[in-house]
């Protein structure tokens, strides 16, 4: 299948690496900064949108790509979403989203899907087996901290198999920790533990997944049945050559070809030939799964309606984190 880029920069950097390195994509051309700029970048400057807009018209033309994938920053891309969209042709495009009703209209289309990758690496799909396989019953609490706000949002949802559903949202101070929830009823609560750095940064989100018989916590996971507990680790086959000495999951790189549970395959390595990460298997799982939908033989993997509904909620859970009040403050006064 054949791609255009869109953009240059910082933002994802990984996702082009990625789909490089797959047989099944290939790029059809690079839409980035061009002439002479000055200060920090003096050779480059920046497309206006206009120019954009003109530029990405002129090469879906010329291409006719399966897909564009933007990782242009936010305000551009809502530039590159809108001309996609209008020239039919399904785009990538990267959050967090931009706030506002735009999106509205964009998500009838079915052609803008949200790179969340976090929800794909082999450690989470290899929960998230382990959940469906039903030993651990069901899952009633989901803790996401250490990463952003649109990446546990996502988390939360798909570990607690919620849908496009309107929880609760409230957040609470505690003497220097911020603890936010989304309460979906039915014993459904998801909470993310905030710092400084979590509203925005990409880094390895932190999971804790409870349920009515046991827990999920890293790669240990914790079984309570008929008053006996049992603990069982999540581990990488050990026999993989290139492999760390290390099996736990902890480990973030050096290639491998299973997960196990006890003696269940969990997870097998679709890219064995590769010495990815964590982070890029979870990127390329979700480029197949795309170009799977792509070629109308499954679901897409996570769509700009599924983006827009997670985009309100942050937005509302973010206004409570920053007029969170410390409970024994209010005890305190009173």
């Amino acid at each position: 299948m054949k791609y255009i880029q869109v953009g240059v920069g910082y933002r994802f950097r990984r996702v082009p690496v990625v789909l490089g390195d797959m047989d099944e994509w290939e790029c059809g051309g690079v839409i980035g900064r061009r002439g002479k700029g000055t200060g920090r970048d003096p050779g480059r400057t920046r497309l206006t949108p206009a120019d954009l807009k003109t530029e990405l018209g002129v090469s879906l033309g010329q291409t006719r790509p399966d897909l564009v994938v933007c990782v242009a920053p936010a305000r551009s891309g809502l530039t590159v979403v809108k001309a996609c969209v209008e020239a039919g042709v399904p785009v990538l495009v990267h959050p967090p989203l931009l706030p506002g009703d735009e999106w509205a209209h964009l998500c009838d289309s079915g052609l803008v899907h949200c790179g969340v990758y976090p929800l794909f690496p082999p450690s989470n799909l290899a929960r998230l087996r382990v959940i469906e396989n039903g030993d651990l019953g069901s899952v009633t609490q989901v803790q996401v901290s250490g990463t952003p706000l649109y990446n546990a949002v996502a988390l939360m949802r798909r570990f607690l198999g919620v849908g496009l559903e309107n929880p609760t949202e409230s957040a609470h101070r505690f003497k220097g920790l911020t603890l936010a929830s989304l309460d979906f009823g039915d014993d459904r609560l998801g909470i993310f533990q905030v710092s400084g750095h979590t509203l925005g940064r990409g880094t390895p989100a932190q999971i804790l997944i409870k349920t009515t018989e046991g827990e999920i916590h890293g790669d240990q996971v914790v079984h309570l049945h008929e008053g006996l507990i049992t603990t069982t680790y999540l581990t990488r086959d050990p026999s993989s050559p290139e492999s760390y000495v290390s099996t736990s999951l902890k480990t973030s790189h050096g290639s491998y070809s299973k997960i196990l549970f006890g003696g269940q395959v969990l997870w097998t390595n679709p890219f064995p030939q590769m010495t990815w990460s964590e982070e890029d298997l979870g990127i390329a799982e979700y480029l197949c799964r795309l170009a799977t939908h792509l070629r109308g033989e499954g679901p897409p993997p996570y769509s700009l309606i599924e983006g827009a509904h997670d985009a309100r909620l942050i937005q509302s859970l973010t206004h409570s984190i920053r007029t969170a009040d410390d409970p024994t403050d209010q005890e305190t006064r009173h």
